[in-house]
C-alpha cells in the first residue's frame, strides 16, 4: 500500500503560482503541477478517492504551502505526511513558470521539480520536470517529465489530457521497484464557484496486457476565498 501511495505523492507533488482569474482546480491537471496560483490568503482542500488529502494556502500571490497526507486508516499512514511550496518566478501574458518541492518524512524523500505553462488556463499546454531522491534506506534517484494539455468547451468544465513518465537514475532497480514507470491519464472537469471535480482515469505505461483498460479516479477540489 507504500508504494502505491508513493506514486500519488510523486505525482501530485504538491502545486501553483501567480494568480489571475483563478478557477478551481487551474492549480494542477489530474495528477501534475501546473504553474498557476491563488491569490494571496486564499486557499484549496483536495480529496483524492476520500484516501488521499491535500491542504494548500497562498501565503502570497505567488507562493503557495502545502500538506498532503493520506486518510489515517492506520497509524503507519500518518507516517507518509509531506510538506510542500511551490514558489513563481516568470509571469508573463502568454507563459508562466514556477518552482515546487515537497519533502516526506517517513521515507526522507526530496522532490524539486519546475512547471511551466503555456497559453492560458482554459486553453493551454503544461510541462513539468522534476527529480525525486530517497535519504533513508536508499540511494535511489529519478527524473519525473509531464506533459498534458487542457482545453475548456465551456465556462465551467474542462478536457484534460497528460502523460507521465519517469527514468531510473543511481541504484535503478532500488528506485524502479518503488516507481515502476510512468502514467497516462485523461480527465474531465467540472467546475462551480467553489468546487472542482475531476471525472478521470488513468493507466500505467508499463502495465503488462492483462484485460485492464484504466483506473477510475475522481478528485475533488474546494476553493476558500
Amino acid at each position: 500500500m507504500k508504494k502505491i501511495i508513493l506514486i500519488f505523492l510523486l505525482f501530485t507533488a504538491l502545486t501553483n503560482i501567480f494568480a489571475q482569474n483563478y478557477a478551481p482546480g487551474d492549480n494542477e491537471y489530474l495528477f501534475t503541477p501546473t504553474a498557476y496560483t491563488m491569490p494571496k490568503g486564499n486557499s484549496y482542500f483536495t480529496d483524492y478517492e476520500l484516501f488521499l488529502l491535500n491542504y494548500t494556502y497562498a501565503v502570497t500571490d505567488r507562493t503557495h504551502l502545502g500538506v498532503f497526507i493520506p486518510f489515517p486508516i492506520t497509524t503507519d499512514l500518518l507516517k507518509l505526511l509531506s510538506f510542500g511550496v511551490k514558489q513563481n518566478y516568470l509571469k508573463t501574458d502568454w507563459i508562466q513558470s514556477a518552482v515546487y518541492a515537497s519533502y516526506t518524512f517517513d521515507t526522507a524523500q526530496l522532490i524539486l521539480g519546475n512547471s511551466i505553462s503555456i497559453g492560458n488556463p482554459s486553453n493551454g499546454a503544461n510541462l513539468s520536470a522534476g527529480i525525486t531522491k530517497f535519504f533513508k534506506d536508499s540511494n535511489g534517484f529519478g527524473i519525473l517529465l509531464s506533459f498534458g494539455y487542457r482545453f475548456d468547451p465551456s465556462e465551467n468544465t474542462s478536457l484534460i489530457a497528460e502523460i507521465s513518465q519517469i527514468f531510473g537514475g543511481d541504484n535503478v532497480q532500488n528506485f524502479t521497484s518503488t516507481f515502476p514507470g510512468g502514467l497516462i491519464s485523461v480527465a474531465f472537469r467540472i467546475r462551480s464557484t467553489h468546487l472542482s471535480w475531476d471525472l478521470g482515469a488513468f493507466r500505467p505505461l508499463d502495465m503488462e496486457d492483462s484485460g485492464i483498460v484504466a483506473f477510475p479516479m475522481l478528485k475533488v477540489s474546494y476553493y476558500f476565498f
